[in-house]
């Protein structure tokens, strides 16, 4: 039964009062009015007819009102008719027996009839109160479903929709009117996923928190999360699916940025920086945050590239990502860049890369002076002449190393100590001829070319702009295109007889390293003059070419070693054991010599790899490892324009080669690895278990051994690992 409400049960006790009291009148009344038309007419009236009409007074009491009314217009009408119309007239005394029996059965029929509109009355207004109830319950729902933010839709045995909200109109795009009568899983992304939720319900009577996404009708896309649970009919069967959808956008895109700040990495030591939209900063880390204080930058936004900087602002259709090299206050950064589509940002990771860069210009330097000196070398031993020499020599420093001018001169020990031209070439246009250039002590005496034939000792001038002893020459200088320069004395028993001079196009371009292998070629320069002078023969040239090319090689991998202490002497140690193998096995000495240049330099690709990976005290990780493998072609690119008398270059791109094929960069295998790599791989095996690395101490000479002795025949030739076997355990080799 449903129970009314209290507002309901208010009203009804309100009504019926007011309906008590017009029930007794009505009741009196009535008797009354019958009464009063009738008596006059006692004794010519039928009183079956006053009884009647009495009668009708009391059901129409009590079919209005009830048993009570009715019985207090039944017990008025018996007194009324005793007295008025019964014999005798005018008493309350019942003579006959029958009079009883009409009188009773009046008051029985009309208690009967009484209670039966009674109960009929309560349940007409019982019938009326509980259909207004349910009609103000159904406005209550129907205003709950409409005020509700969530869509809720009503779905049908056949999973067509019966009913939806304002709510599901909003998210989908749609009318009512448009929506009833419809799949429901019409308007998911995924209708086969909606499909199984909805089937779901009906298994096990309601699903939670499923999720769906909600396609609109202009295409866009919401993610909800529905809700659903079974409603019944008034038999209690299963009528349908009650559903509600959550709209969780909002929620996505907070757990979007939420990942999204939990990519923005704090403790990383690399400098990171977000943009938005209008390149305002959204995000930074405190290494940017040092980077823009070590910098002297107040404007962040110089970190972004130009082009990125046109890319952010129109925000192209997909997100995009790239590599960039920026320069910013005197550093040089390489800058990853990701712009994110979804969320309208420019990210970048900034390394500086300063100290590497210009460790890689005075490696490229050091290799254009390599391979400045080998032409030269070989221009030495080739010379047939002295004039030959210097002129060859002059152009080998201009065609080969980049330089603008070169020329050679003579001391001559006139009165003003003139300098004269031995040869010159290059961007000359008469600067020679009028610098008129001294080497004693005047003005014209002292710039790099008179100091250095002057003192013996080699002179840099680092800038032409600003360096006060350039003044005589500073202006034609610097319309050809000179920067700086350097000369380089050269010597004989008695002393210095000449001065090579070099000129290039940029500042500094001489640093400490390239001035070392410059005078060495100063001094090979002035033992080939000597020695054409003195007619000795071309094999004293030859020794010294290859004693240069030792020395040159040799301060290169002094520098390659001066960026990883850990590694430091590993390059000569291992020179020398392939040397050594490739004597026990036979070979050559010419073919060991070479062997021993390019264990010298076998790893001066790591120049390209960053310290912080060299001198790691960790595990390396996948992507470091694979970063360190680029270390054999970086350096055999570095080396392949330098021209050997031997394959230095194959030799160091090969040498971690295995027989097997399991080895890098090629994965060449047997026979097609050079018998120079597969030596030096035995040594550089070898020599790198024994000694102490930064992610493990020294294994042992032992453990060395036993490692190339497994891989024999697999991995490391087995003729150079019978070798270095051999020479540690039979003939004493040591490491220096």
């Amino acid at each position: 039964m449903r129970l009314l409400n209290p507002e309901t049960l208010r009203s009804m006790r309100r009504n019926l009062m007011h309906a008590g009291i017009v029930a007794y009148l009505s009741a009196v009344l009535g008797i009354a009015a019958v009464t009063a038309l009738c008596a006059p007419l006692a004794g010519k009236v039928n009183n079956t007819t006053v009884a009647l009409a009495m009668l009708l007074v009391v059901l129409f009491v009590a079919s209005t009102w009830g048993i009570r009314p009715a019985l207090v217009a039944s017990a008025l009408g018996g007194l009324a008719f005793d007295y008025y119309f019964l014999p005798p007239f005018g008493t309350l005394y019942i003579a006959h027996l029958q009079d009883w029996a009409a009188l009773g059965a009046f008051l029985v029929t009309a208690v009967t009839v009484g209670e039966l509109s009674a109960r009929a009355r309560r349940r007409a207004i019982v019938a009326e109160a509980g259909r207004k109830d349910a009609r103000l319950q159904s406005a209550y729902n129907r205003a709950l479903i409409e005020a509700s933010p969530d869509p809720l839709v009503t779905i049908g045995r056949d999973g067509r929709i019966t009913d939806v909200n304002a709510a599901t109109e909003t998210i989908t795009g749609r009318s009512r009117t448009d929506l009833i009568g419809t799949d429901f899983s019409d308007y998911f992304t995924n209708s086969a996923q909606a499909r199984a939720g909805y089937e779901r319900v009906f298994r096990e009577g309601s699903v939670r928190d499923y999720p769906l996404e909600v396609r609109r009708r202009d295409e866009t896309v919401i993610p909800v999360l529905y809700n659903a649970s079974v409603y019944r009919d008034a038999t209690g069967e299963v009528a349908g699916v009650f559903a509600a959808a959550r709209d969780v956008s909002g929620l996505a895109r907070a757990e979007r940025e939420i990942r999204h700040l939990a990519s923005f990495p704090q403790g990383t030591p690399v400098s990171i920086i977000e943009f938005d939209r209008a390149m305002q900063i959204k995000f930074i880390n405190p290494a940017m945050q040092k980077t823009l204080a070590d910098c002297k930058v107040d404007d962040a936004r110089l970190f972004i590239p130009a082009a990125w900087s046109e890319k952010l602002s129109q925000l192209p259709g997909a997100d995009e990502a790239g590599v960039q090299e920026v320069e910013i206050a005197g550093h040089s950064f390489e800058e990853r860049l990701f712009l994110s589509l979804d969320f309208q940002t420019l990210r970048i990771w900034a390394t500086d890369v300063t100290e590497r860069k210009q460790a890689e210009r005075a490696l490229e330097r050091l290799n254009r002076t390599l391979r400045t000196l080998s032409s030269a070398n070989q221009a030495l031993v080739r010379a047939q002449s002295e004039s030959d020499l210097l002129r060859d020599m002059c152009r080998t420093l201009v065609d080969v190393g980049g330089y603008r001018m070169a020329w050679i001169g003579i001391a001559e020990h006139d009165e003003d100590k003139t300098v004269r031209v031995a040869a010159v070439a290059g961007h000359n246009l008469g600067y020679i001829e009028q610098a008129r250039i001294s080497w004693a002590d005047s003005e014209r005496g002292r710039g790099p070319t008179g100091m250095a034939i002057r003192t013996g000792r080699p002179q840099i001038n680092r800038d032409f702009a600003t360096d006060p002893s350039m003044e005589p020459w500073r202006e034609e200088a610097l319309k050809r295109g000179y920067a700086s320069s350097a000369a380089l004395p050269l010597r004989d028993a008695t002393g210095v007889f000449g001065v090579l001079t070099i000129y290039a196009g940029e500042r500094e371009a001489i640093g400490p390293g390239e001035l070392d292998l410059f005078v060495e070629l100063a001094n090979d320069l002035a033992y080939g003059i000597v020695a054409l002078r003195a007619g000795a023969a071309r094999e004293t040239a030859v020794r010294r070419f290859y004693e240069s090319l030792e020395d040159t090689v040799g301060a290169i991998a002094s520098m390659i070693e001066m960026r990883d202490p850990y590694t430091a002497g590993h390059q000569r140690r291992v020179a020398k054991l392939a040397a050594a193998i490739a004597g026990e096995m036979g070979l050559p000495e010419e073919q060991s010599r070479g062997i021993f240049l390019a264990g010298l330099i076998h790893d001066v690709g790591k120049i390209n790899v960053p310290v912080e990976i060299l001198g790691k005290p960790g595990a390396l990780t996948p992507l470091e490892i694979q970063f360190i493998r680029t270390h054999v072609q970086a350096g055999y690119d570095i080396i392949k324009g330098v021209e050997f008398p031997w394959p230095v270059a194959e030799t160091i791109l090969q040498h971690h080669e295995r027989l097997d094929g399991s080895g890098y960069p090629r994965g060449l295998a047997a026979d097609a690895i050079i018998v120079e790599a597969r030596i030096l791989a035995v040594a550089d095996v070898t020599e790198a278990i024994t000694a102490h690395r930064p992610y493990r101490p020294a294994v042992g000479l032992d453990a060395a051994l036993a490692e190339i002795e497994a891989g024999k025949g697999r991995l490391y030739d087995p003729a150079a690992v019978d070798a270095c076997i051999a020479l540690f355990r039979r003939k004493g080799f040591t490491f220096p």
